[in-house]
């Protein structure tokens, strides 16, 4: 039997950001900060806050556009009732460019 894997849809992350800061270069890399500033969690299974004090680090390779990037984010929310929780999410490559609006 094959069981065939499915996505449900959880929530939605709707995050306020600050202007990038730009860390450094290294050996052909760019390396940047991105805060955040608030926002909200919205959907059938969370809704909650989302709180200021994390970010989006981004190592940035490759010219003139970027060829990877990979960025660990810390994240934090606060839920109706008060609860709250943070998690380090794993990093990610995405091969050609990262886009974004604020």
């Amino acid at each position: 039997m094959t069981v065939v894997p499915s996505l449900t849809h959880a929530f939605e992350i709707r995050a306020a950001i600050a202007p990038s800061l730009h860390i450094g270069h290294g050996d052909g890399e760019r390396t940047e900060f991105t805060p955040i500033t608030g926002g909200t969690v919205h959907g059938p299974r969370l809704n909650g806050t989302v709180l200021a004090g994390g970010g989006d680090w981004s190592s940035t390779r490759g010219s003139p556009r970027p060829a990877r990037t990979s960025a660990p984010r810390p994240s934090s929310a606060r839920t109706p009732s008060g609860t709250g929780g943070s998690r380090e999410r794993p990093s990610w490559a995405s091969p050609g460019r990262r886009t974004g609006t604020s």
